[in-house]
């Protein structure tokens, strides 16, 4: 398989909020993603410990560290340490994957995208039955 690349977009600077590692999903206030499902900013593209200013890219793809198992095409969100894992419903989906990543740990081509939060809806069909019964006596 080859190596999955980037082509990154537009690149801002952020102040670290505490440490953040390399190639994790970063908040707009500048923590690296700590919750399942939160929204992000982009990705860092260095490590950084608090108060540093760290590149984070917002569009176009990033390699993100894989949280788990991830193929081709897959929506994904942030795991409690900023890697990529598969988004559910109710969790914002931060971008969606442009290779496979065969375990957690390895680097996966993530095509950024501005935090959606994934909801299903449901309908529900009510369908009433009425049954008229008709008794006659003989007199």
């Amino acid at each position: 398989m080859s190596r999955p690349t980037e082509k990154p977009g537009v690149i801002v600077s952020r102040r670290a909020t505490g440490t953040i590692a390399v190639k994790r999903f970063v908040t707009n206030g500048g923590g690296q993603c700590d919750k399942q499902g939160q929204k992000a900013l982009g990705v860092s593209r260095d490590s950084a410990t608090i108060n540093q200013i760290t590149p984070v890219t917002i569009t176009g793809t990033a390699l993100v560290e894989a949280g788990s198992r991830l193929g081709l095409d897959v929506e994904v969100t942030t795991d409690n340490q900023g890697r990529a894992i598969r988004a559910s419903r109710g969790e914002y989906v931060n971008g969606r994957t442009m290779c496979e990543a065969e375990a957690a740990g390895r680097a996966v081509e993530v095509f950024l995208v501005s935090g959606v939060a994934i909801y299903t809806t449901t309908s529900t069909t009510t369908t009433t039955t009425t049954t008229t019964t008709t008794t006659t006596t003989a007199p």
